[in-house]
């Protein structure tokens, strides 16, 4: 593989929130993280630990959506 395209490739895979690199991103909303609360609970974790600075619209809300679902895990509805 080309260097130049291994550094990408590998953001793209490892860190898909920060590179922006998930097809599925905009997909994540507060319906898919109820039905995945574990990855709720990593991605509130992430967001809250590295902050929603300098992170575009749909990155925010994929956090917000993140944090929401796991505040309300205990909830059924």
């Amino acid at each position: 593989m080309n260097s130049a395209l291994r550094l990408p490739a590998l953001l793209c895979i490892a860190l898909p929130l920060l590179s922006a690199c998930d097809a599925v991103a905009g997909k994540k909303d507060y319906a898919y993280f109820r039905k995945n609360i574990e990855e709720a609970k990593s991605v509130s974790d992430q967001c809250q630990l590295n902050g929603t600075s300098g992170m575009n619209e749909a990155q925010i809300r994929v956090c917000g959506a993140a944090r929401e679902a796991w505040g309300n895990r205990n909830f059924n509805y």
